[in-house]
């Protein structure tokens, strides 16, 4: 064998081992639908027959059926950290969980006398400002 051809080849096979050490193949295999990895075969026997105009059809449908495989898993990823941070709510501090009761009962409690201006202030039926959860009324 040539020694131009052998390199070439240990060239190759570098550069796919480091493509494949972020993320084994198996595990993106598991993660991809049967569909997809059909295509990617399908591509994969056009390209060695040398098919340009089916391997183009079949790579265009490999890129969008990943680009569907991407919104789906990114869905799944912001929906896992709402639930995450819906649990690190519920699971807060006590001090935490009374002070939200305590402000929630002053707007409550001042309803319609103290029209609410920003989330620091009101205005008193003087039409002052006072700041949320002072004694000053009235």
């Amino acid at each position: 064998m040539p020694l131009s051809t052998t390199s070439t080849k240990s060239t190759i096979g570098l550069f796919s081992n480091s493509a494949r050490s972020t993320e084994g193949s198996r595990a993106v295999k598991r993660r991809l639908t049967y569909e997809t990895l059909e295509l990617i075969r399908q591509r994969g026997d056009a390209r060695a027959t040398v098919n340009y105009h089916v391997t183009s059809q079949l790579a265009k449908r490999c890129r969008e059926a990943m680009r569907e495989y991407l919104k789906e898993r990114r869905a799944a990823v912001l929906a896992e950290a709402a639930e995450e941070a819906r649990e690190n709510i519920r699971s807060a501090p006590p001090i935490a969980t009374a002070r939200c009761r305590e402000v929630n009962m002053i707007q409550h409690d001042a309803g319609s006398e103290y029209p609410k201006i920003n989330g620091s202030q009101r205005v008193n039926t003087n039409g002052e400002y006072v700041a949320r959860g002072s004694s000053k009324q009235d």
